[in-house]
């Protein structure tokens, strides 16, 4: 199975002038746990509810703290690969590119344990 099959499509991004304040908003809003920060609509960061568990202003932008050093993965890629990637680097979660690197969806752990496990 494929990541495309499973992954969330048009996932929730922040723009890189946005600041905690929004970035909080949005993760509570939608219940998820990481946002990925775009700059004109370029994917150039992530960033994760346990980044704002640490002591910010509320007006602090969000580029002071997200993580640059990103692991992609392709939409073609097999669901074995992305389980793969997340356990060897411990991460929970990879934004998913199509051939061309651009942002076409997130696929996490959960979407895994759910989507892949339920369609068994």
């Amino acid at each position: 199975m494929k990541v495309k099959e499973i992954m969330t499509k048009d996932p929730i991004t922040i723009d890189i002038k946005s600041d905690v304040k929004e970035a909080t908003r949005l993760l509570s809003y939608h219940n998820i746990g990481r946002l990925l920060v775009v700059k004109d609509k370029k994917l150039i960061g992530i960033v994760t509810d346990g980044d704002l568990m640490i002591e910010h202003e509320r007006e602090t932008p969000i580029k002071d703290f997200m993580s640059e050093n990103l692991i992609l993965i392709n939409k073609n890629q097999t669901i074995k690969e992305a389980a793969q990637i997340m356990a060897e680097h411990q991460i929970s979660g990879l934004p998913v590119v199509n051939d061309k690197k651009n942002l076409v969806g997130i696929i996490t752990v959960e979407d895994i344990i759910y989507r892949y496990l339920a369609k068994k």
